[in-house]
């Protein structure tokens, strides 16, 4: 896992989040809600680790053309992945996954690594996780150095760093949030060009949608493939 850090200013998910949420303070929303939110743990909270209040608002926006996001998130991509990668086309995650960690919550239900056969992903994906609010022990995500190892460290961040992690084939999740403010974060796959196999038949276990240029992904075209 590789910690990295990008412009928040020209990058401003944290300002796009609180216009769409229409909140002051990101790490506060738990403020606002009606009643406490849990979710099941373990595999039976798949799927369902999405469905609060302020999680639908976010994916009401996403999912009825919200051209700003998209437009922030695919230059986020650009410079900051591509660059790194050092890759002129690049297959990614069409719309990323919002997370929150409610104060004693977690914001996913299984530790997990996402090619397993509950998540299903191909196991050739890289993850990248944006920080939204401070992540810092029992608000970070935890996950192992190398397959199999189980020595789970955390990924700490603030507004402004990002990780790039092998999420497909580490174990990883989240403790219950021990703090007394919300944890938001955005996380996404990424797969270079030349790794992508559009034969690959799983479906994803939450949006139900098959790991394909158009469905799950979209691409980014280099000069070479336009």
């Amino acid at each position: 896992m590789l910690k990295l850090t990008y412009d928040k200013n020209k990058f401003n998910f944290d300002e796009l989040l609180r216009e769409c949420l229409e909140v002051d303070s990101l790490e506060n929303i738990h403020l606002n809600l009606d009643s406490d939110y849990s979710i099941p743990s373990g595999v039976g909270g798949l799927g369902n680790d999405t469905d609060s209040k302020y999680h639908k608002i976010f994916y009401n926006k996403l999912n009825n053309g919200w051209s700003e996001f998209q437009r922030v998130y695919t230059s986020f991509i650009e410079e900051n992945i591509m660059s790194y990668m050092k890759v002129d086309t690049l297959v990614y995650q069409a719309k990323p996954s919002f997370r929150i960690q409610y104060p004693n919550s977690h914001a996913v239900t299984t530790w997990h690594f996402d090619s397993d056969e509950n998540h299903k992903h191909p196991d050739w994906e890289i993850n990248i996780q944006i920080a939204l609010t401070e992540m810092k022990d029992s608000t970070s995500t935890w996950i192992e150095t190398v397959p199999g190892l189980r020595d789970f460290k955390p990924m700490e961040m603030n507004v402004g760093d990002f990780y790039i992690f092998d999420g497909s084939r580490c174990l990883h999740g989240n403790k219950p949030n021990a703090s007394n403010k919300t944890r938001l974060s955005f996380d996404f796959r990424v797969v270079p060009y030349d790794r992508y196999n559009d034969s690959f038949e799983n479906i994803s276990a939450t949006k139900k949608q098959k790991f394909l240029i158009g469905s799950y992904y979209d691409v980014i075209m280099g000069k070479e493939g336009r």
